[in-house]
C-alpha cells in the first residue's frame, strides 16, 4: 500500500534528521576544543577559521532542527491522512468502500482530503440533487 511506503519513508527521514543533528553537535564540541588550542598557540588565523567553522555548524544543525520540525508536520498529515476511509467515485461522488456510506463531496475529498456528507435537496427546485454544506458545491 502507498501510504505504508509513505509512512515508512517518513520514520527512516526521521532517524537520518536525528542522526545528523547528533554528529553536528558532536563536531560543535571538536570545534570548540579546536579553538581553545588554537587560542592557546596563539594562532590568530586558526582561530578565525575554527569561528567560521562553528558558524557553519551552527548554520546546519539549526537546518537539522527546521528539518525535524517539518518531518514532524509530515508524520502528522500522513497519520491523518492514512486514517482516512477508502471510497470509490461512482457517478461522480465518494461513497465509502465499506458500508457503500455516503455520498461525499468530491470537491472536498480531493482539495482538502475531508470526508464531507452531502445533504440531499432534491426537494427543492434548484436542479441539485445534493449540496456540499462545506464548500456549497451542488451535485446532480
Amino acid at each position: 500500500m502507498a501510504a505504508e511506503h509513505v509512512i515508512g519513508a517518513v520514520a527512516g527521514a526521521a532517524s537520518l534528521v536525528g542522526a545528523v543533528t547528533g554528529a553536528i553537535s558532536g563536531a560543535l564540541g571538536t570545534a570548540a576544543k579546536i579553538k581553545e588550542i588554537a587560542e592557546k598557540t596563539k594562532n590568530i588565523e586558526l582561530q578565525e577559521v575554527v569561528i567560521e567553522l562553528r558558524s557553519k555548524l551552527l548554520d546546519a544543525k539549526q537546518e537539522g532542527l527546521t528539518l525535524r520540525e517539518e518531518n514532524e508536520r509530515l508524520n502528522a498529515e500522513v497519520s491523518r491522512l492514512s486514517a482516512l476511509p477508502e471510497v470509490q467515485f461512482r457517478s461522480g461522488l465518494y461513497y465509502k468502500k465499506v458500508g457503500n456510506e455516503g455520498p461525499f463531496c468530491p470537491g472536498c475529498y480531493d482539495a482538502k482530503a475531508k470526508l464531507v456528507h452531502l445533504t440531499d435537496i432534491s426537494i427543492m427546485e434548484f436542479g441539485a440533487k445534493w449540496q456540499c454544506p462545506s464548500c456549497q458545491q451542488p451535485y446532480c
